[in-house]
């Protein structure tokens, strides 16, 4: 257990029990070491759980506002953004040519968590912006016509948003899958704190 725990969470729990400091592991009680242990694969684990989450919570972001802009405030974007998370799970995608290192996880503080959220909204933004933009041009020019002609039909406005942003996901969806699959390989192989 002394691999997997930590020194200043074993630190923590030896002044608690206001024992003497242990000169070897072999001092350390066992009522110690456990809650040591314990807080130390909590911290792993959430580390582990918040640098999975992170991909998928960008993907959720750009399909709840690409739905928005199109209009489908109704339809859960759990709908459209399931079946392109399985893309992004490190088994199939990095294990043969990249495989996730099995290396101690280094520490997360508070800078390291707010640097990967920046980045994590920032991609979130420059993904969604094409579509956003589309959307938001093709809703003015609709709006426009509809002021000026006094045409007020529903379908004039929803179908040509939709036909744009088919348009714009076809032509841009490569690159888009490209930053997302890029970001996530980085987060999951390389060190938190280079981002």
């Amino acid at each position: 257990m002394f691999r997997q725990t930590r020194d200043k969470d074993l630190a923590l729990f030896v002044d608690m029990a206001k024992i003497k400091r242990p000169k070897t592991r072999a001092d350390v009680p066992t009522w110690t070491l456990i809650p040591a242990f314990v807080i130390s694969e909590l911290k792993t684990a959430f580390q582990i759980g918040f640098l999975i989450f992170l991909p998928f919570l960008v993907i959720d972001l750009v399909v709840s506002s690409t739905l928005m802009s199109m209009g489908m405030v109704m339809l859960p974007p759990v709908f459209i953004s399931l079946p392109s998370d399985p893309a992004l799970r490190p088994g199939r995608r990095l294990e043969p040519r990249h495989p996730i290192p099995r290396g101690e996880l280094s520490l997360m503080d508070q800078d390291v968590v707010v640097n990967l959220s920046t980045a994590a909204l920032t991609l979130a933004f420059k993904v969604a912006l094409p579509v956003l933009g589309v959307g938001l041009i093709v809703g003015l020019i609709v709006s426009v016509f509809q002021a000026v002609t006094q045409i007020q039909e529903q379908t004039l406005v929803f179908i040509p948003k939709v036909l744009a942003l088919a348009a714009v996901l076809v032509i841009g969806g490569p690159w888009m899958l490209n930053q997302l699959l890029s970001y996530t390989t980085e987060l999951w192989t390389g060190d938190p704190r280079a981002s």
